[in-house]
């Protein structure tokens, strides 16, 4: 029997955002106490880079006039349903595990972002943020680690899921079965 890889589609995941938006958002606000700063959220598409989609970039914080804070943050649905499907295509057959893995990464996304709001009200600017290479930047690895411990907190096919991304890796079929062992128990408990 041909197992047919699980995919999601840039509206599902556009409407996924609104929704965690709309629910999720203020719970992570008030829990980095960040309830008090004021920006808007938008959904794009991708990030565009000298004229080029950059498809690696999930979310963008755009700095105030001034550099000291963040104005907007984009979340660019594109990018976000090419990571899903890269990474999680393999849970097939369990459509529940698949669309709970699509919003761990929207969730990690959202915190990642709301981690750097944080930062800048503690006082980071983007003229600091900038000197550092992304690959190296202490105020990203704290904001993936914070979003780590976040959503490990909701068991442990969450944190499984978002060790996949973080290792940049995929699921595979020698460990599709633990990872929807997890899912189970999650779901049981």
């Amino acid at each position: 029997m041909a197992m047919i890889p699980s995919k999601i589609e840039v509206e599902e995941v556009s409407n996924i955002l609104l929704e965690e938006l709309n629910v999720y958002h203020s719970s992570i606000k008030e829990r980095l106490g960040i309830d008090d700063v004021t920006y808007s959220t938008e959904v794009g598409t991708f990030k565009v880079c000298n004229g080029y989609p950059d498809e690696h970039t999930l979310a963008s914080s755009v700095p105030n006039s001034e550099g000291t804070g963040v104005e907007k943050i984009i979340f660019f649905s594109a990018s976000i349903t090419d990571k899903i499907n890269r990474y999680y295509s393999k849970i097939y057959n369990k459509q529940p595990a698949f669309m709970e893995a699509a919003k761990i990464l929207i969730r990690f996304a959202i915190i990642h972002e709301l981690v750097h709001i944080k930062q800048f009200k503690n006082g980071l600017t983007f003229e600091q943020y900038k000197q550092i290479d992304y690959t190296e930047n202490p105020w990203e690895r704290e904001a993936n680690e914070i979003a780590s411990e976040i959503i490990s907190e909701t068991g442990s096919f969450g944190t499984e899921i978002i060790n996949v991304l973080r290792e940049i890796t995929v699921i595979s079929s020698e460990n599709l079965d633990y990872i929807i062992g997890l899912f189970d128990d999650n779901e049981n408990n």
